[in-house]
């Protein structure tokens, strides 16, 4: 019975523990599903959420569409406002370089048809936009002696506002009784005399000659002179300025015109040209020419070939000159300063005999250097005309020629290329194709290049000054 009882035990602890299993396996079972019904419900949740945070977002969304169509619609507004008004100002509204006339007068009767232009630039007198308000039909007229440049500024216009235009009082600083100035042009018709020392003159008739003077500021009516004839600068170029009178280091190089009329002289300003000694260190000075000027009217003359030769010979008088140079040149005046420096070149015993096939620039810059006083940048440009020039006259070898224009051109990128050459053995075959191809760019590009520096020195060389 005992053992029964044992037994019994035995069994009961082991149905005991069958239960107690039994009943583990149930909770782990409610466990995992009430797991999954939670994420469930967290799924859920976190779906209904994003559709929330979209359906603000796109609220968001449409508030910010709504306020944009608001400011188009009142851009698009004050953009037709803006038009309206504009219409309504645009008779009251001038372009400046349309509305001025600049004229010459030789004596009182060139009134009725003077020399004239219209200036190029307007912005350093009236004003970045260049326009003048407040006048409905303006005229305005500039008039000048054309030697003395006695000036005269009249406005004529068939309305105005009563606020005047402060553009327009910089015009008036000069003179406004017409018959004062007409009395003033008459009187200096016969009477007026250039200042300075004359360098250059080149009978061209019997009745024309055309003369170069020299002004410095030691002459008693430098001042006053240039103060009206630098006005040209600012009409005629983009960047002119006004000149700093009270430095002695100023030279001013003017070209006339003398015309006899009864046994007198008259004399018509053509144009100037305004140089500044700059110091070098030690004792020496260079040159740089700042301004160069012919007057619109007389332009296409080769007028400014003759002021530009005349004043290149004066500079390279001077004492303890290193070289001259030039303040932003541009197109016209480098085509003619071109010209002028293979014309002086070419008169070097030196250079006639230079053999190009066996010389570089390194052997021709220290000739030019010395004797006409071009700076290192002119003499090398100059060397390439001439040995352009050399090889279209037969007389040296067009491969040497475009072997060293094509080394000229090749320099600004001669690192770069020389980089990538050096890895390329480093990079993958897709990337040592692109190298080829860019480098084979490159070389198209420099022999196009070339080809265009040809065609630009064969029109140098044939074309006729242009100024």
């Amino acid at each position: 019975a005992g053992g029964a009882g044992g037994g019994g035990g035995a069994a009961g602890a082991a149905a005991g523990g069958s239960a107690g299993g039994a009943g583990g396996t149930s909770l782990k079972a409610n466990d995992e599903s009430s797991h999954d019904e939670k994420s469930e419900l967290n799924t859920a949740f976190d779906n209904r959420k994003r559709k929330c945070v979209r359906f603000i977002l796109t609220e968001e969304q449409e508030q910010q569409r709504d306020q944009q169509d608001d400011t188009n619609k009142i851009s698009f507004q004050k953009g037709e406002e803006e038009e309206e008004e504009q219409q309504q100002l645009e008779p009251w509204v001038c372009w400046a370089d349309q509305v001025i006339t600049i004229s010459f007068l030789n004596c009182a009767s060139d009134l009725a048809d003077p020399i004239s232009f219209h200036p190029e630039f307007t912005h350093q007198v009236i004003g970045s936009s260049e326009k003048i308000y407040g006048y409905e039909g303006l005229r305005v007229k500039l008039l000048f002696g054309a030697g003395s440049l006695v000036s005269y500024a009249g406005m004529e216009f068939n309305h105005r506002i009563d606020e005047e235009d402060p553009a327009s009082k910089s015009l008036l600083d000069c003179t406004t009784d017409l018959s004062q100035f007409l009395t003033a042009v008459e009187r200096d018709r016969t009477t007026f005399q250039p200042f300075g020392s004359l360098l250059y003159e080149n009978i061209s008739s019997s009745a024309e000659t055309l003369q170069v003077y020299l002004a410095t500021a030691v002459d008693p009516r430098f001042k006053e002179y240039h103060a009206r004839a630098q006005t040209m600068a600012i009409w005629t170029i983009e960047c002119g300025c006004w000149l700093d009178l009270e430095d002695p280091n100023w030279m001013l190089f003017y070209l006339f015109k003398k015309e006899t009329i009864d046994t007198a002289n008259s004399f018509t300003l053509l144009g100037f040209t305004a140089v500044y000694k700059y110091f070098v260190v030690p004792n020496g000075i260079r040159p740089r020419i700042s301004q160069h000027i012919i007057l619109p009217p007389y332009q296409r003359q080769g007028l400014g070939s003759i002021l530009l030769e005349s004043v290149m010979s004066n500079l390279r008088t001077l004492d303890h000159v290193i070289d001259i140079t030039v303040e932003s040149p541009n197109s016209a005046f480098t085509a003619i300063r071109d010209r002028i420096d293979c014309k002086e070149c070419l008169r070097l015993p030196d250079v006639k005999a230079f053999d190009f096939d066996k010389n570089g620039p390194e052997n021709f810059i220290p000739l030019v250097r010395e004797q006409l006083k071009l700076c290192r940048t002119q003499s090398r440009h100059v060397f390439e005309l001439l040995h352009f020039l050399a090889t279209v006259n037969g007389q040296a070898s067009e491969d040497r020629f475009m072997y060293l224009l094509k080394n000229r051109l090749y320099q600004p990128r001669y690192h770069e290329l020389k980089v990538k050459r050096r890895l390329k053995s480093k990079l993958s075959v897709r990337e040592q194709r692109l190298v080829d191809i860019e480098i084979k760019n490159a070389q198209q590009a420099i022999l196009d290049q070339a080809k265009a520096v040809c065609r630009g020195y064969a029109k140098l060389l044939k074309e006729e000054p242009s100024e």
